[in-house]
């Protein structure tokens, strides 16, 4: 699979051919939570936690109306604050600005 792309990235291999890491954890982790926190807000909380499927530029996918009820957010909640925890951020801030969501950056 030599020069093959994951997700943009060359696809690199360990002497026994399997898939090696493009990056660290640690900084996947930090590229995925800074991602998040670009998201755009629309009624006072970030546009991925009512909009399952959404393309690169946040715009819901007019295909895909369904979503995955009660797993999102929770799951969400939990990364953000074990995020912060992480980070050593041991007191998530609660935004008045934006609702009930935890503000951990």
């Amino acid at each position: 699979m030599s020069g093959s792309l994951i997700a943009g990235h060359p696809a690199i291999f360990d002497a026994e051919g399997r898939l090696a890491p493009w990056t660290s954890w640690n900084r996947a982790l930090d590229l995925e939570m800074g991602f998040y926190r670009e998201c755009p807000w629309d009624r006072g909380y970030p546009r991925f936690a009512y909009v399952t499927f959404l393309d690169a530029e946040w715009t819901p996918s007019a295909d895909r109306t369904d979503t995955i009820p009660s797993t999102q957010i929770g799951m969400g909640i939990v990364s953000y604050l074990k995020y912060a925890s992480l980070r050593g951020n041991s007191t998530a801030r609660r935004c008045p600005s934006r609702a009930a969501w935890a503000s951990t950056w």
